[in-house]
């Protein structure tokens, strides 16, 4: 990520956003192509001080390879952010990969564990079912119980 590709927008919906600029608009489009979006969002605390956070301006795209397109009619000014806002946003978006890497990374986990689950009950099956035939009618088709023959 560079400074120089960075931009601060501020929608005509009141959102503002940081993002890196990947292509701006050639001649007769709109389309502002960006990644690693982040809404600028207000909040406050307990004593009433007013605080700036980020947050990914749209849920679960927060890959860097995760590309947006920004129609250039709403957006109402852009500039260069600030250098304060430029290490806020980095350090956002550094943890906003973080998290999508470990959600990623626990999701492969549960597809791998529910597989290897499905393995073992077949594997148990088949076991099951072997040891109740008589040697001889022993073969490696597996036979799933049902009223009919019937399939569906």
């Amino acid at each position: 990520m560079h400074s120089e590709d960075l931009a601060q927008f501020k929608f005509s919906s009141g959102q503002e956003i940081v993002c890196e600029v990947m292509e701006w608009p050639e001649e007769n489009s709109r389309d502002i192509i960006v990644r690693n979006a982040m809404a600028i969002v207000v909040g406050e605390t307990y004593d009433g001080e007013r605080v700036y956070m980020f947050k990914p301006w749209v849920h679960f795209l927060e890959k860097p390879t995760e590309y947006i397109v920004i129609n250039s009619f709403h957006v109402v000014c852009q500039n260069r952010p600030s250098e304060h806002l430029i290490l806020e946003y980095a350090h956002a978006v550094g943890e906003m990969h973080m998290h999508a890497k470990e959600r990623d990374m626990e999701y492969r986990k549960e597809k791998r564990e529910n597989v290897e689950r499905l393995q073992s009950a077949l594997k148990d099956y088949v076991n099951k079912q072997s040891d109740d035939e008589p040697e001889e009618a022993k073969t490696n088709i597996v036979k799933f119980p049902s009223k009919d023959d019937t399939v569906h």
